[in-house]
């Protein structure tokens, strides 16, 4: 596939040189293409997740001694939920959790991200997304759904504190 610009390859012209990532293709009659594509680099990922650079893009497939031209699904990378629950103590420090539940895509992604790591790295990498929203933010703890069950979603959580002041929204 070509992951760049709209993916649309130019089928007069016999080269690889449109194409800039490989992803797997594996018949199956149940989709309308006839194919169900898999990244194999997205670990993690089950048969059919794509990322967004994938979806949607014209795909040159070699099978059985032969060129077959498909298209990616235009699916989405998944979905992610964020919902907090804080408390505002009287020095006007927030306070409590930042829960996500992650799906498709992002749910390999962030299995992925806390896969080997120590807790101490898994707070750091938690806390870049939790100072989007909170950009004083301080994540204190972090739980997450067993890696080992991961199966098409990914839930963790986060305990944060945001300290008065904060920030100016500019």
């Amino acid at each position: 596939v070509d992951t760049d610009h709209f993916g649309k390859v130019n089928r007069a012209s016999p080269s690889y040189l449109p194409f800039n990532h490989a992803i797997v293709a594996l018949r199956d009659p149940g989709e309308s293409s006839g194919w169900k594509f898999l990244d194999p680099t997205i670990r993690l990922a089950t048969p059919g997740t794509l990322g967004q650079w994938s979806a949607n893009r014209d795909a040159l497939i070699l099978a059985d001694g032969e060129a077959i031209w498909s298209r990616t699904p235009d699916t989405t990378a998944g979905e992610l939920d964020y919902f907090f629950t804080l408390d505002l103590d009287p020095s006007g420090t927030l306070s409590g959790w930042m829960n996500v539940t992650a799906r498709g895509y992002y749910a390999a992604y962030y299995a992925d991200k806390y896969l080997g790591l120590g807790q101490d790295s898994k707070i750091r990498e938690t806390q870049d997304l939790v100072q989007r929203f909170y950009p004083n933010a301080i994540v204190i703890d972090l739980e997450h759904d067993e890696i080992d069950d991961f199966n098409e979603q990914f839930k963790f959580k986060a305990y944060l504190d945001v300290p008065y002041p904060y920030p100016d929204s500019g």
